[in-house]
């Protein structure tokens, strides 16, 4: 009886250590998984709304004014997402809510911000952990990870460069507002490499 009690005292030890790393590997997986699904599915749906309406380019963008957003989501957008359950208006974005639990907003500014949650997560230190930032560029109707480098680089070249050097990349993803996590992963194929510098909870 003694043996039995303390082979279940091993196992029970050995599962308390693995289990935790389990855990973190399905969500790992999960969130990599969710991540490539919401990219493809914008893609999709840009594709056919073009095809539809004219070149994404030539779209009427909203303006600042989430009401303006939802507009721009009614006519080029929702006819082509079939998982949404509702949509709603909260301070300056309008949000869009899926089936799966997840739910992206959308806000107007120099481009079309766009931030995918999965989960109902709306925390700012959840950037780059639960919520991933995306952008639609208003001049060339192009939907990409997050890859705005503001006025710090002005040739085009080296903006290209700079997005697509991993190094520069983790360490701006490691930053406090965390908007480039999602080129970081775009790069890694959506997979949360070994070396991702924040920890998935």
């Amino acid at each position: 009886m003694a043996e039995v009690l303390i082979t279940l005292g091993i196992i029970g030890v050995v599962a308390a250590m693995t289990m935790p790393t389990l855990v973190t590997n399905y969500k790992l997986k999960e969130y990599s998984v969710r991540l490539k699904r919401f990219y493809s599915t914008m893609q999709n749906a840009i594709a056919l709304s073009e095809i539809d309406n004219e070149p994404a380019e030539y779209w009427d963008y909203p303006s600042g004014k989430p009401k303006s957003a939802e507009e721009f989501w009614n006519k080029y957008f929702a006819p082509y997402f079939k998982t949404v359950t509702r949509t709603e208006i909260g301070g300056d974005w309008f949000y869009v809510y899926f089936q799966d639990g997840s739910h992206m907003r959308m806000h107007s500014g120099s481009a079309l911000d766009i931030i995918y949650a999965i989960g109902d997560s709306d925390k700012e230190d959840d950037m780059g952990i639960r919520t991933f930032y995306f952008l639609m560029y208003k001049d060339t109707g192009k939907f990409t990870a997050y890859n705005w480098t503001g006025d710090i680089i002005e040739d085009e070249e080296e903006i290209t460069k700079d997005m697509e050097d991993r190094e520069n990349l983790k360490k701006l993803c490691n930053e406090t507002r965390r908007n480039h996590c999602s080129q970081l992963l775009f790069l890694d194929n959506w997979e949360f490499k070994d070396d991702y510098p924040l920890k998935i909870k």
